[in-house]
């Protein structure tokens, strides 16, 4: 349950619904093939989802508002100007409070406004008050 089919970027959160997706995984790289939507990528504003596996499947919710979802790396690519390249941590799942910004074919992601700019990160270790809070919830329980 999130925003949907497709995949975001921070500068590029505008035309996804807020509705509950069944996707099935696939490897689709716009452009190269026409597999839509795409699996792999950041999802916004999720808020649940069961994740079905060959190994074990499990349920995940929370109750943290605007949390992204990411669901595997998108090929790495680039271009002569590198203005496209992408960006993911390392791991398969993550659930994060911030996300970064794509470039465009004629644009760098820094000169596509503020939303392209990169994410303010704050030293909690020097005040723990400002650390944002995630809170989620996970069924391991015969998830069919």
């Amino acid at each position: 349950m999130g925003k949907g089919p497709y995949r975001v970027w921070r500068n590029r959160l505008k035309g996804g619904r807020f509705d509950v997706w069944n996707k099935e995984y696939n490897n689709t790289e716009t452009g190269e093939q026409w597999n839509y939507p795409e699996f792999k990528g950041y999802y916004a504003q999720f808020y649940g989802g069961q994740f079905k596996t060959d190994k074990q499947s499990f349920i995940v919710a929370t109750e943290t508002e605007d949390l992204f979802l990411r669901l595997y790396s998108a090929n790495w690519k680039t271009d002569q100007w590198h203005n496209y390249e992408t960006w993911f941590p390392s791991g398969d799942i993550s659930f994060m409070n911030a996300i970064p910004s794509i470039g465009s074919r004629t644009q760098t992601r820094e000169t596509t406004g503020t939303m392209g700019l990169d994410n303010i990160y704050y030293d909690y270790e020097k005040d723990l008050s400002r650390a944002l809070q995630i809170v989620l919830w996970f069924n391991f329980n015969s998830v069919n």
